[in-house]
């Protein structure tokens, strides 16, 4: 596979991974190696079938994720970073002492082979233990890749990785084992390594110093940036440290939640919470509140409503079915991009595949909890909406009297459409259907609610509206702040997650 070659597939897929390509433009050979090996070992004759195989595959996006990890890593990497650590790990000690705590924590994000955690246990314990001798230094260390979790515990290293470590540091720090040398058993003690993917799981915290270098604000797209920089805020303490990579810069608009610390660029102080408080008071927006939490589903799931296309607002139709159910929305989303990975996007598509072939889509998705009865709703709806309506819902709307017999009509489809899909899928379609315009559910009114938007007994919608009409955020509309507010009150203020959320500062649930 030539280079231009690997450059255009990686420019498709890196972005359907959440990721962007100019964080990978010098280090893409890399990956260009294994995507090769990978094509390869499908005996598939190129990118291009590689990229068909993708989408007749979802499940082979997570193979091209872990395919995608970088692990460049040495000790004391970016020297003028680490002599600036050695004088903010004396500063934390000196904190830590003050406030009657016998330990700090720290967290080394994306830790690779262990060699930036170990740097940190090297500094603390030549340079800085003896001022601190009744301080002890715990370190938590994370990666997802497994195979650099089994080596960073083993702590053996060549002596490249080195080559940047001052010589009182590397004297003191390490034994001998043949052409290696390995870190002493009794420096890996404060160290605990996890096999964590930072965009699932982090641990809990609070640390007082959190080192998030050359991933996530070099790989990740700005989206899942703001989202992972927000919860990275929530497991520091306030006035804690986050060190990035010198060459990275926090997303826009993110000076709410830290402030640059050093000249050189890479370190930031976690703003303190009466300080976060004021900021966020005069700062939420609706923009902010979309930047934190998202807006439309189908917009994430590439559905294009705009322009009222009878297949596009079938694909919708058939998400907001698989929405509905009482699973994540992560599951509900991979198993739409199956069930549209296999062209299975029209009524009598899904009634041609069959039951057995439904089933399949669904377990493949991770929807194994609800395949058999979902299965069966799907191939009822489908028949009905094909016999009534040509399996055009375009049609539906248009001999729908209004707004009550649109909803209606839908709810008559088979046997399983329900107040909960009808309106999921309706409040994406405000703007492109006139009769299209349902009450915000439960979760929009809590949310509004907990940010102070909606009064008791306000009429919701219209007070929705107002407040969209006067704060509009250009190139989204309505149904990107209904989604927003959907996205809050499920996955927070409905299980009581105040401590994650990313517009906490501003709730009035919270200051009462």
């Amino acid at each position: 596979m030539k280079d231009r070659e690997c450059i255009e597939f990686l420019q498709w897929a890196l972005p359907k991974l959440e990721m962007r390509w100019p964080g990978f433009r010098k280090v893409r050979r890399q990956v260009c190696r294994r995507v090769k090996r990978r094509i390869a070992g499908l005996s598939l004759s190129d990118s291009s079938a590689y990229s068909r195989y993708l989408e007749a595959h979802p499940e082979e996006w997570s193979v091209l994720d872990s395919m995608c990890r970088i692990t460049i890593s040495r000790f004391y990497r970016d020297r003028g970073v680490f002599d600036s650590l050695e004088e903010l790990l004396a500063e934390i000690a000196a904190k830590s002492l003050k406030h009657g705590k016998g330990t700090f924590k720290c967290w080394s994000v994306g830790s690779a082979s262990g060699e930036e955690a170990y740097t940190l246990v090297l500094i603390w314990e030549v340079r800085l233990k003896s001022r601190f001798p009744e301080l002890e230094l715990r370190i938590t260390a994370s990666d997802s890749d497994p195979n650099m979790i089994r080596r960073a515990k083993a702590g053996c290293y060549g002596r490249d990785s080195m080559k940047d470590l001052p010589e009182d540091l590397l004297e003191a720090g390490f034994d001998r084992s043949g052409e290696q040398l390995c870190i002493k058993d009794s420096l890996k003690r404060g160290v605990t390594f996890l096999n964590h993917d930072i965009r699932e799981t982090m641990p809990e915290g609070p640390f007082q110093l959190i080192l998030c270098r050359n991933l996530v604000f070099t790989y990740f797209n700005e989206s899942l940036q703001r989202k992972i920089l927000e919860r990275l805020a929530e497991r520091l303490v306030p006035g804690g440290m986050l060190v990035t990579g010198i060459h990275e810069t926090l997303p826009v608009g993110t000076d709410d939640l830290f402030v640059p610390e050093a000249a050189q660029g890479g370190i930031y102080r976690r703003r303190l919470q009466s300080q976060v408080r004021e900021s966020m008071r005069k700062s939420i927006s609706i923009e902010k509140l979309i930047g934190a939490t998202g807006g439309r589903f189908s917009s994430e799931l590439g559905i294009d409503l705009s322009g009222a296309d009878s297949v596009e607002i079938f694909k919708w139709f058939l998400a907001s079915k698989l929405f509905a159910a009482r699973i994540s929305s992560h599951i509900a989303m991979n198993t739409y991009r199956g069930f549209e990975a296999r062209n299975l996007t029209t009524a009598r598509a899904i009634l041609e595949i069959g039951w057995d072939g439904l089933v399949s889509v669904l377990d493949s998705g991770g929807y194994a909890r609800y395949d058999f009865s979902t299965a069966t709703k799907l191939l009822a709806i489908m028949n009905d909406l094909e016999k009534d309506y040509s399996g055009d819902l375009n049609q539906l709307h248009d001999r729908s009297i209004d707004e009550e017999d649109l909803e209606m009509r839908l709810k008559g489809l088979g046997k399983g459409i329900g107040d909960v899909t009808v309106n999921i899928f309706l409040r994406e379609l405000r703007n492109v259907w006139k009769k299209a315009d349902p009450l915000p559910s439960e979760f929009v009114r809590l949310a509004a609610k907990n940010l102070g938007l909606l009064r008791p007994r306000e009429n919701a919608l219209k007070t929705l509206k107002e407040l969209w009409d006067r704060e509009k955020v250009g190139g989204r509309d309505f149904c990107d702040f209904e989604a927003a507010l959907l996205r809050l009150g499920k996955d927070y203020c409905k299980r009581s997650k105040c401590g994650t959320c990313p517009v906490e500062a501003v709730c009035v649930r919270v200051r009462d």
